[in-house]
């Protein structure tokens, strides 16, 4: 074989050599559109992520926007079927921000523990908010909403500086700061 190589022209031994090379470059180049399209699809999936996790934070925002609204409308509420529906709305924007948050953590399942560890930090932060907001709702729901000589009361709880409006404000911040995160890392 390598008498035949070197018995040959010229011309041939240059062909040879080109298309060896064109061989290398067309290896190189499959491999290299290989890695592009599993780095393309990888930042697909953190682009869907990141948008599944920014939809997460804003339907909690909004359901706890909604039952802070429904709490002040229970307080102006003056028959008792007006203030049950609010406890109805309420339950129904519990469930809607307990329902975002599973959908936030069913995500991050994805990733690897130390990937996520801030967000299930931040997350923690947030549930606690969450609790210590729900609590204080439920004291203010079953006594204080529903017994309108406690109006006054009321809404001493739900204006600024009010139990339930700096436990509000945790909750508020907890969920900027976990939105805040996930737009960083997008």
């Amino acid at each position: 074989m390598v008498k035949l190589f070197k018995n040959s022209k010229i011309g041939v031994k240059i062909t040879l050599g080109f298309l060896l090379v064109a061989m290398i470059a067309g290896a190189i180049g499959a491999i290299g559109i290989a890695s592009l399209n599993q780095v393309g699809g990888s930042y697909a999936v953190a682009y869907a992520d990141t948008v599944t996790a920014l939809e997460s934070m804003q339907r909690i925002s909004t359901s706890f926007e909604r039952i802070r609204a429904d709490l002040l409308e229970m307080t102006l509420a003056n028959t008792k079927e007006q203030k049950e529906a609010c406890v109805e709305a309420l339950t129904m924007h519990r469930a809607s921000v307990d329902e975002a948050l599973a959908e936030y953590k069913t995500m991050l399942e994805n990733y690897d523990a130390q990937e996520v560890e801030q967000s299930f930090k931040l997350i923690a932060t947030l549930e606690t908010a969450i609790e210590e907001f729900a609590e204080q709702r439920n004291i203010f729901v079953s006594g204080i909403a529903m017994d309108k000589a406690s109006q006054e009361k009321a809404y001493s709880m739900l204006a600024d500086g009010g139990e339930l409006s700096v436990l509000a404000q945790n909750m508020e911040d907890a969920v900027t700061n976990l939105m805040s995160f996930n737009q960083d890392y997008a």
